[in-house]
């Protein structure tokens, strides 16, 4: 009775069990084998135990079988890819033992196996594999529970000790409603007094249970309601523990969380934004994100406090002497617990001194520890002590390759697990390029109207176009001309401006000083409200650094008033040409008239007049 009542529990388990004889063949297999290799009992009775194994899978599954049957060895918990019926391949967990004839002679193996497929995802994922494959039974992947109708323990697998380490004689005859946390009471009696109504295999359960150590574990599974089964005369339910899957599945949508939160925070990066609101946006979402305490961003400037009052300038003794006046650190942001920046200790902090300075001097990349009331490094222990603070984080902010721009910091109430510090280390750098993009652009956006006002107060005009001829800037004096502002230039061509004639005449010129890529000096006619005028224009080639020519840039003064002196010059110098010829002929009269009287004089024997 006992052995048809143990056959008839094996055959409505999902665990597998089964019976191999000498030969290594399938002598007997309960019902799960259906589940599990997609074969009924009848398929695979008989049938050789490596017929269900991949090649490369059978010569270690033979040296397994061959320990059971010749040296006695047992195998409480192995596992091997079973090759399932359509070829599908699974994971089949298993126990061998010999099975031994009264006399004591091995005549088989007997095996207890379950599909762990499932379960070596879950433990790649989470690298806990020992408590999700244990052996049924004595070393069961699942823990099976057989309580009565009021809820009385009649059976429970040994490993349960391994899962809420009580012993299977502590938990034996006790209620299991005894076991579950308080919280969950209610439910799991509804849950129940359903399940005893009910004929239905295969009911989920669910609920927390309190293990001895006082922690909670959950516990999910299925029940089946065999009451009136005289053979098993009980509600059985296979449960597993889920408590570290659970905890991966939390773990995992925070980290998805986290990753897509950092994500929308590094995009809202890059709009443009006063770099002191970007930096606040930063330690505003690291507090919320990662829990933090406090959360505080430093960048690298000059010391501009050193004669006003700063705390750190009056050092001269000790580990934290301010040595580099050029250099020190300006809190900008802060955010949690402190929001203020303008504080005496921290609104300047000596570069190379302290946790922010030795970060910000390249001792540390970076600085980590959850043991912030008694790491050595951190400068206050009583005052982390009295926040609660655990932990402390400090990130360079520095491009790769580049100079170091600051130091991002925060304290936490808990300790920084590897992949916070991860992702906050890689929002540092994304702060670093945010912070240097912005000094770039700070830069340019200074030099540009530097030049703009040096090209403003030009009294030349000046353009560029590109490589089509079209205007892309030009100072304000040429927009004067041309009646306009000088934004409006852009996207325009001398067609806008010039007549036809005059407009190609001056693309015609663009192109070719393009195609020479030679600098041209052209006195030209020009025309401004109407009016027109001489200028003297030089242009050149712009070219990028392939040596392409990619625009024309010039530069035009009037010369107007030049080339009208110039004009009467010409007037003057032909006035005193004709002059000249009218004095040289008369000079030249006078003089012939002159020898012709001393000619005379001298024939006469008279001397002749000196003023003739």
């Amino acid at each position: 009775m006992e052995e048809i009542q143990y056959k008839d529990f094996l055959e409505r388990l999902d665990t597998l069990f089964f019976k191999l004889d000498l030969q290594r063949r399938w002598v007997y297999v309960n019902e799960a084998c259906k589940d599990i290799f997609g074969y009924s009992k009848e398929e695979m009775l008989g049938r050789d135990f490596n017929d269900y194994l991949p090649e490369d899978e059978r010569s270690k599954c033979t040296q397994l079988l061959e320990g059971v049957i010749k040296n006695g060895i047992k195998i409480r918990r192995g596992e091997a890819r079973i090759r399932a019926k359509g070829n599908e391949e699974k994971m089949l967990g298993f126990s061998l033992y010999p099975d031994k004839s009264k006399d004591g002679t091995t005549v088989g193996i007997l095996g207890i196996g379950r599909d762990i497929t499932k379960f070596k995802k879950v433990e790649e994922a989470v690298k806990k594999s020992e408590e999700y494959f244990r052996a049924v039974i004595e070393n069961s992947l699942d823990i099976i529970i057989i309580v009565d109708k009021k809820g009385i323990v009649r059976y429970i697998s040994p490993s349960i000790e391994s899962f809420v380490g009580y012993k299977q004689a502590e938990i034996i005859g006790k209620s299991a409603f005894d076991f579950i946390h308080p919280a969950d009471l209610p439910r799991a009696a509804v849950d129940f007094a359903k399940a005893l109504m009910t004929k239905e295999t295969n009911i989920p359960n669910s609920f927390r249970v309190r293990h001895k150590d006082g922690s909670d574990r959950i516990f999910e599974g299925l029940g089946s309601n065999l009451l009136d089964n005289p053979a098993v005369a009980g509600f059985v339910m296979n449960v597993r523990d889920v408590t570290e899957h659970n905890r991966t599945e939390k773990e995992s949508a925070k980290m998805l969380l986290w990753q897509q939160s950092v994500g929308l925070l590094q995009q809202s990066l890059l709009a443009p934004a006063p770099l002191v609101d970007k930096l606040k946006i930063v330690t505003d979402k690291i507090v919320l994100l990662f829990g933090a305490d406090f959360c505080r961003i430093w960048l690298i400037r000059p010391g501009d406090m050193c004669g006003r009052g700063c705390i750190h300038a009056g050092v001269n003794e000790g580990p934290h002497i301010c040595r580099y006046r050029d250099k020190c650190l300006h809190l900008l942001a802060s955010s949690g617990r402190y929001t203020h920046t303008d504080g005496k200790v921290h609104a300047r902090v000596p570069f190379g001194c302290y946790k922010i300075g030795r970060i910000a001097s390249g001792e540390d990349h970076k600085f980590l520890t959850n043991e912030a009331q008694t790491d050595p490094r951190v400068h206050n222990h009583e005052w982390a002590h009295e926040l609660g603070l655990v932990s402390f984080a400090g990130y360079q902010l520095r491009v790769p390759g580049g100079e170091i721009l600051g130091v991002l910091a925060l304290f936490a109430k808990h300790p920084i697990l590897s992949a916070e510090d991860a992702m906050l280390d890689g929002l540092s750098n994304t702060v670093s390029f945010v912070v240097q993009q912005t000094i770039a652009e700070e830069t340019l956006r200074i030099s540009e109207i530097k030049n703009r006002v040096l090209l403003d107060n030009l009294p030349q005009k000046v353009f560029y176009k590109d490589k089509n001829m079209v205007y892309i800037s030009c100072n304000k004096n040429y927009a004067l001309d041309l009646n306009i502002k000088p934004e409006e230039i852009a996207g325009k061509t001398d067609h806008d401006f010039f007549p036809k004639d005059l407009a190609e005449k001056y693309r015609s010129d663009d192109k070719r000083i393009m195609e020479t890529g030679k600098m041209e000096d052209i006195e030209e006619k020009y025309l401004a409200e109407g009016q027109e005028f001489f200028v003297h224009t030089v242009k050149t080639s712009v070219k990028n650094e392939k040596g392409e020519s990619v625009g024309i840039l010039g530069i035009f003064w009037d010369i107007t008033e030049r080339k009208k002196m110039e004009e009467e010059r010409k007037d003057r110098v032909i006035e005193l040409e004709q002059y000249k010829e009218l004095t040289v002929d008369r000079e030249l009269k006078m003089i012939e008239l002159k020898k012709e009287i001393n000619k005379i004089t001298e024939e006469l024997g008279k001397p002749a007049p000196d003023d003739v």
